[in-house]
């Protein structure tokens, strides 16, 4: 595996599909959340695939449930290979933050965000991203990467005339990469606990793997600077799983810790995801959620519990097939 492969997978946020023209995608997730409860997601990335490849911009507002798919040509795509940073036209996205104008003369969407410093997650060669060594597994249909677990953010997004601030607010990133999303997952994730700069993520997926499949998960808990990782690559084990139209209830068992997390949503958009590089499937995905998280340690003493809000939350597909070995 060569030096520049390795600081990709090391550094997700860099764009992973130089070389790649069909049958791939790959897409930037960026949340947003305004002192005042506002919350946007800006949805970047390029989708290979079929008769129609091209550049897209998603947007989900999270107190409306409204969303926009903006496509360009995948010319106006442009990328660093040696530092997040990818432009789509005139919108630009960094660690630095994002610059977006689209629309006539820019009046229909447009924003100037700086993000503070991200708060990534430690690598090292054995797991050098949020994926552990599942990053090198080839051949997987898609792939996962942490981008920030939390950063301020300052700046302004209007939409249609209306101007939202998010000076002071919180920010997080992560991103997806490869063929298609899994046929079935649920992925939850908040930032807005009571204490600033706590986060919290979960996704759980039926994954393929050589005409078989298996239901694999992975996530961490940042609280008041400890963090927590675990997954099917940790070694912690899914002991429960239930899953509705509108909430979720997860155990899960780690060495040292265990987690019991409740989510539950009510508004939720509409967005496009990939099947095969080609933005054909629809999901539903829901950023006002409310989740709840216990932590116990290995004699079931409760270390800590707190709820985060304004939290996404994504059902996707047939939940038996998350629960069915």
């Amino acid at each position: 595996m060569s030096g520049y492969r390795i600081g990709r997978l090391r550094n997700t946020a860099i764009y992973q599909g130089a070389g790649k023209t069909s049958r791939y995608f790959e897409g930037w997730y960026f949340k947003h959340v305004s002192p005042d409860g506002r919350v946007y997601s800006v949805i970047p990335g390029v989708a290979l695939g079929g008769a129609d490849p091209h550049a897209f911009i998603q947007l989900i507002d999270g107190n409306t449930a409204d969303t926009r798919y903006y496509p360009f040509p995948v010319s106006d795509f442009t990328y660093s290979k040696d530092r997040f940073e990818i432009a789509i036209g005139p919108n630009t996205f960094s660690a630095k933050g994002i610059s977006l104008a689209i629309g006539k003369d820019g009046t229909d969407l447009r924003a100037r965000i700086a993000f503070g410093p991200f708060t990534g997650l430690p690598a090292t060669l054995f797991s050098p991203n949020i994926m552990g060594w599942y990053s090198y597994v080839p051949f997987m249909e898609c792939y996962h990467g942490l981008v920030s677990m939390d950063h301020r953010i300052d700046g302004h997004l209007t939409l249609d005339g209306k101007t939202v601030v998010f000076d002071g607010g919180r920010g997080y990133a992560e991103k997806d990469w490869g063929r298609s999303f899994p046929s079935s997952w649920v992925w939850m994730q908040s930032n807005q606990f009571e204490s600033p700069g706590n986060s919290f993520m979960l996704s759980i997926a039926r994954i393929p793997w050589l005409g078989r499949h298996f239901t694999g998960f992975l996530g961490f808990h940042y609280h008041g600077g400890r963090l927590r990782r675990f997954g099917t690559y940790t070694g912690a084990r899914l002991s429960a799983l239930d899953v509705g139209e509108d909430s979720v209830s997860v155990s899960i068992g780690a060495r040292d810790f265990s987690l019991r997390i409740t989510a539950r949503k009510s508004r939720k958009g509409i967005l496009k995801a990939p099947v095969n590089g080609i933005m054909e499937r629809r999901i539903a995905e829901s950023i006002d959620a409310v989740i709840d998280v216990e932590v116990s340690g290995p004699d079931g003493t409760v270390i800590t519990k707190e709820s985060g809000t304004h939290g996404g939350l994504e059902i996707v597909g047939t939940p038996e097939e998350l629960t069915t070995p």
